[in-house]
């Protein structure tokens, strides 16, 4: 494109490139545009083309994404959530100010479940939440009981690696009082298999050898492949050891989120509860809920 300025006498010719997306073809105003546009991006990540990539082709940045992605999540997993809060969308409003929305919809806080009616008070959904830990807690301890909880083998490779889960005080100043002598360092082994992801997750008091290895020696298979403290991709599977990096990440945003690592008896049931998420919760038939509604039945039966 060539544009002309004219600057006092003299006439300037420059060259200016306009990158177009091709992807985009106008404005997005509605949650179900969203949706198309999310699912757009993932068919081409699908087909192996890089993130940046497919923004480009679909005309968006990942910022855009980022902020909008609640709306398209939370249609997937919970169809019937997504209908309750698209009937509350005007036109006119903006996508980001409704994503928010939507963000609570797959996390919410207390203060927004007490608004909703779910509970009286934050105490009183504080025991509830108490009350389904303890339920994943038990359908946990029966299943090791009856399988071992085992991992590994010649299709499934393991990732292992220890993190610093302690309570973090604000700025990390004041008085640490008995807090410093809790357990904090938490072992924790991956199992990957395809798009899978198993975790083992143990509150140790030493990283040593002789803490370690018997841990290992119980849930993993003889002749497994395992990787611990590499920086690379193994040329026969693929196996890297940012899946337990990202894996810590989400740990552990989930669990200061909730402000879990405050004792050693909380944190555990944390960690129970994300096993049973990935180990029960995402291998039922009817997902994470439908595992979660038999084993109230089962713990309150029994």
């Amino acid at each position: 494109m060539y544009v002309f300025i004219q600057n006092n006498n003299s006439l300037k010719i420059h060259i200016v490139h306009i990158v177009t997306y091709p992807g985009l073809k106008g404005y997005i105003f509605l949650p179900e545009q969203v949706i198309k546009r999310y699912k757009k991006v993932l068919g081409y990540l699908k087909g192996g083309t890089t993130k940046t990539q497919a923004y480009f082709k679909c005309g968006v940045d990942r910022k855009s994404i980022v902020d909008t992605a609640a709306i398209a999540e939370l249609e997937a997993c919970d169809n019937e959530a997504y209908k309750n809060l698209r009937g509350t969308f005007q036109r006119g409003q903006k996508l980001y100010d409704f994503a928010e929305r939507f963000c609570q919809g797959l996390r919410l806080r207390q203060v927004d479940m007490v608004q909703d009616g779910i509970a009286g008070s934050t105490a009183t959904l504080t025991k509830m939440t108490h009350k389904l830990r303890l339920v994943c807690k038990k359908a946990l301890k029966m299943f090791k009981s009856k399988t071992g909880q085992r991992m590994g083998g010649r299709t499934e490779f393991i990732v292992i690696d220890e993190s610093n889960f302690r309570h973090k005080r604000k700025y990390g100043q004041g008085r640490a009082g008995q807090t410093w002598k809790r357990k904090k360092w938490v072992f924790g082994m991956l199992a990957i298999k395809g798009q899978r992801r198993r975790p083992i997750l143990r509150l140790v008091e030493r990283r040593s050898r002789n803490h370690l290895v018997p841990i290992i020696r119980r849930h993993v298979r003889q002749g497994s492949t395992i990787l611990s403290d590499e920086w690379f991709v193994d040329p026969n599977h693929g196996g890297h050891t940012q899946n337990i990096e990202r894996a810590w990440l989400t740990y552990k945003s989930q669990i200061w989120r909730l402000r879990g690592n405050r004792t050693e008896k909380l944190l555990k049931e944390h960690l129970s509860f994300i096993e049973w998420t990935y180990w029960l919760g995402y291998e039922h038939k009817d997902g994470p809920l439908g595992c979660l509604l038999e084993d109230i039945k089962r713990y309150y039966r029994n």
